[in-house]
């Protein structure tokens, strides 16, 4: 061992070690009410410290408490109507999120009955958090909510989470289904189109035979998904609609390399999806 100090090895021990016990949060899956929640591991954002007294009441999971940001100055007596709207347009929201809201422009905390349910609303002073459902936990951190659906046709090869950086990872959640995927997907409330994003908030499932970064593919083939590596990059095509605005949410099962035509005998990787 030559050249190689005790101090050397126990750096590099103590870095096997470092390494070796590392946790990293891939987020929680919780129910809120009767439906099925993926909490985003990324935190979103912060709820102001002088508001968290709010949320001290509110049954939690895991530490963390079902929230509403209105991130708009609205009259307090026209929260009910805003609220009841977002049920209409928005899938993931629900009135489970409105025990506490936090709005801007809101002096000081009261009570009110919002979706028939008796909420607090608190202010929310400064805030980076665009309007929406949240979970946050005792420090303020504040992190989206991604309802999950039943993949019950057996449409995808994988469920994603698109992470702040650009690239993917696998969205670590499962509800009771039969041999299908989870799908979470973010509420709509989140995204506000433009002319420069006029896909934001859409989710989309990607065909298995585009890059995307981070992620292996299969091409419909469950060999050549074992063999080559990870993606580096996002297809262009694929970038084109997260640029503007879309929501990547899984990989779908295409044909055994895009074939097409009738499935034969040798086509048994996958199946295709089922018909509804």
């Amino acid at each position: 061992m030559a050249g190689f100090t005790v101090s050397r090895l126990v750096a590099l021990l103590t870095l096997a070690t470092t390494t070796a016990g590392q946790i990293t949060s891939t987020g929680a899956t919780v129910k809120l009410g009767e439906l099925s929640y993926f909490i985003n591991p990324h935190q979103a954002g912060n709820v102001p410290r002088s508001s968290l007294n709010a949320i001290s009441d509110i049954p939690s999971a895991f530490g963390f408490t079902p929230i509403t940001v209105v991130a708009t100055a609205t009259n307090p007596s026209d929260l009910n109507a805003v609220l009841t709207n977002w049920t209409n347009i928005d899938d993931v929201f629900q009135a489970g999120f409105a025990q506490v809201v936090f709005l801007a422009g809101q002096e000081s905390s009261n009570t009110q009955n919002l979706l028939g349910t008796n909420a607090v609303v608190a202010p929310l002073d400064v805030s980076d958090l665009p309007s929406g459902p949240y979970f946050v936990d005792s420090a303020g951190s504040a992190y989206r909510a991604y309802r999950l659906y039943d993949d019950f046709v057996g449409a995808f090869a994988e469920s994603l989470l698109q992470q702040p950086d650009g690239t993917f990872e696998t969205l670590s959640a499962k509800i009771s289904s039969s041999a299908t995927m989870s799908i979470g997907v973010p509420s709509r409330l989140y995204f506000t189109r433009t002319k420069e994003k006029p896909l934001a908030g859409v989710r989309i499932g990607v065909k298995d035979l585009f890059d995307l970064n981070g992620v292996k593919k299969s091409n419909g083939n469950r060999a050549w998904y074992h063999f080559y590596p990870e993606a580096e990059k996002t297809a262009p095509a694929i970038q084109n609609l997260i640029d503007a605005g879309a929501v990547i949410v899984g990989q779908q099962i295409p044909a055994q390399f895009a074939q097409g035509g009738t499935a034969s005998a040798d086509w048994i990787d996958y199946h295709a999806p089922f018909n509804p």
